[in-house]
């Protein structure tokens, strides 16, 4: 069995790993990179045409973005995900599988003579890791890993086997611990609503919203929440989902407005780097108004949320949903892994684009 990294290791984005063997030829994640040149998976006509399977670890585009660009490429395999997963793509695949119709999360099974099996990674809703078994070889994939999310479920990776693993490792030679970001978040938010009366918290469709969320209320913030739509609509989604929550959303529903312009508190939009029209004229609004912003995660060059810190009107605070370089060491060492492959970083390289197992 060979690995072929596409994408996604020495880097930030365009996650895209190609495994192949004697009689199998699949990809795990197929994303984009966030910069306008160069985005998409290294990975020529002729060899996408025979792949047969994607697995995607989570929705997110850095994940599953570049789909449309491997169908134009001659892909015309199956796409297997979660079935959350495959709901939240904003295209349909044409063929597509779900996880939960090949093995329950923790249990074995079997697709095109591939053994799997995936647990729940706590990244977000549908989010999940993956160990593949075939030819007498396995390989083991975290996908974005977090176990400190008081929100979403984890199967945490432990006792697991395999000759090969990549493994998160996001956030590089970073020290900082789950708790202090948290409590420096918390810090901030407090600081900033004092100040300004109003904070947007610009956050993923599908992901750290609703954690930041959690968090708030359980450390007694006193102050109103607002969301848009969609964020009201995952409130209100999460107790038909409940094997993936910690809890059933009700307390977390209830405790978000629907945004209203001119209103204290915190306001969640569901656009990280305010794309839209709406969230941006949310933002804009609140800012006007004598609001601030706060960036919880990634800010990618040239958006309207790398502009509006430029501008002083947001700042850069993170909520970790991903793991640094130690706790990707220490992962490893809960494991049996014969080889390790850090992802997801820039600050750490990876010497190798073909790995043989």
């Amino acid at each position: 069995m060979k690995l072929y990294i596409a994408g996604g290791c020495g880097e930030h984005g365009r996650n895209c790993f190609h495994v192949t063997g004697n009689n199998i030829d699949f990809l795990v994640d197929c994303g984009l990179m966030a910069a306008e040149q160069d985005r998409y998976p290294r990975l020529l006509s002729q060899k996408i045409s025979r792949i047969q399977m994607v697995f995607l670890t989570h929705s997110h585009a850095d994940h599953a973005g570049a789909l449309p660009w491997l169908y134009e490429n001659g892909f015309c395999g199956e796409v297997i995900a979660s079935k959350h997963t495959l709901e939240q793509l904003p295209f349909k695949p044409k063929k597509a599988i779900t996880l939960e119709n090949i093995c329950a999360s923790g249990q074995e099974g079997v697709c095109h003579n591939l053994n799997i099996k995936w647990g729940k990674s706590g990244h977000c809703l549908g989010s999940v890791w993956y160990r593949f078994g075939t030819e007498g070889k396995t390989i083991f994939f975290s996908g974005d890993y977090m176990e400190n999310s008081p929100v979403y479920r984890v199967d945490r990776i432990r006792g697991q086997q395999a000759d090969l693993a990549v493994l998160d490792c996001t956030y590089g030679k970073s020290t900082t611990t789950y708790e202090k970001a948290c409590e420096e978040l918390l810090t901030t938010v407090e600081r900033l609503l004092q100040k300004h009366g109003t904070v947007v918290l610009p956050v993923p469709k599908y992901g750290r919203g609703l954690d930041l969320l959690f968090s708030f209320l359980d450390s007694g913030l006193k102050t109103r929440y607002y969301g848009d739509a969609h964020f009201l609509a995952q409130l209100w989604n999460m107790q038909f989902s409940s094997s993936w929550y910690h809890m059933d959303g009700k307390t977390l529903f209830e405790a978000v407005h629907p945004y209203s312009k001119g209103r204290n508190g915190i306001v969640f939009v569901s656009d990280p780097q305010l794309r839209g029209t709406s969230a941006f004229k949310t933002a804009v609004e609140t800012i006007k108004g004598g609001g601030v912003g706060i960036m919880t995660g990634t800010v990618e060059k040239g958006t309207s949320s790398a502009t509006l810190i430029e501008m002083g009107k947001m700042f850069f605070c993170r909520y970790p949903v991903h793991l640094n370089y130690t706790q990707y060491e220490n992962l490893s060492q809960e494991n049996q892994f014969a080889i390790t492959i850090p992802y997801h970083s820039a600050e750490v390289r990876c010497d190798k684009s073909i790995i043989e197992i």
